[in-house]
């Protein structure tokens, strides 16, 4: 079968369950609002509020939309922190329906997406993503199979539960993302782990990381062994 889905305001319930079919492949980028389209309604029309506006959102039609209208109707309203405030609190309700073994989780996928349905169920339980889905946080399928967190960054505040984030660390390792696997072994607090596995990278692994952020994991390293 072919599905077609056609217009740009979408059901919360059909974008999030396409997204999460097999088979099925939406351009996220071609629902998403565009900075360009929104500039003539942000104030003084300034292309860098737009994009913080839709940055903020992530181009969800709904919180922009939402954004936009409310900083029209209040004079001197920023409709980035109008967006950003929606986005946290819609989070944070979200993660108030579920249990602190999948917050764990949510914590972990904010930190290291395009982990898979199966790794997710191991670790938060058989189901996981359908809870997730229900309780309103946002999910989405990636190409590759994978299941990601759309405003992955207001999602980065839910805790880091150590054993959890020890055994992701290890599938991430065997996947060939030692970087992401590092960081979260010290977000968890994990520093012994991580500078083990840091002196564990092979030379060809090294070579092929963006500098920068293998320096921002020694600096964090470092921080730690000062205090």
């Amino acid at each position: 079968l072919q599905l077609i889905i056609a217009g740009r305001i979408l059901p919360d319930a059909v974008h999030e369950v396409t997204q999460l079919v097999d088979g099925v492949i939406i351009d996220a980028s071609a629902l998403a609002v565009a900075a360009t389209e929104i500039i003539d309604y942000v104030p003084e029309r300034s292309a860098t509020v737009a994009g913080r506006v839709v940055e903020a959102a992530d181009g969800c039609v709904r919180i922009i939309a939402t954004a936009l209208d409310q900083a029209m109707r209040e004079p001197g309203a920023d409709p980035i922190a109008l967006a950003s405030r929606m986005v946290r609190a819609a989070n944070s309700a979200a993660l108030h329906q579920l249990g602190p073994r999948e917050n764990a989780v949510i914590g972990l996928l904010a930190r290291a997406p395009g982990i898979d349905r199966r790794l997710l169920d191991r670790l938060a339980g058989p189901g996981f993503v359908e809870r997730a889905l229900a309780a309103g946080v946002p999910l989405r399928r990636l190409l590759t199979g994978g299941v990601d967190l759309a405003t992955a960054a207001s999602f980065r505040s839910a805790p880091v539960e150590p054993m959890a984030a020890a055994h992701l660390a290890a599938e991430l390792v065997d996947r060939d993302r030692p970087i992401e696997a590092i960081g979260l072994l010290l977000d968890a607090g994990s520093h012994a782990e991580a500078a083990r596995m840091v002196m564990d990278l092979s030379e060809s692994v090294a070579d092929t990381v963006e500098p920068r952020l293998l320096l921002g994991l020694l600096a964090r390293l470092g921080t730690v062994t000062e205090q």
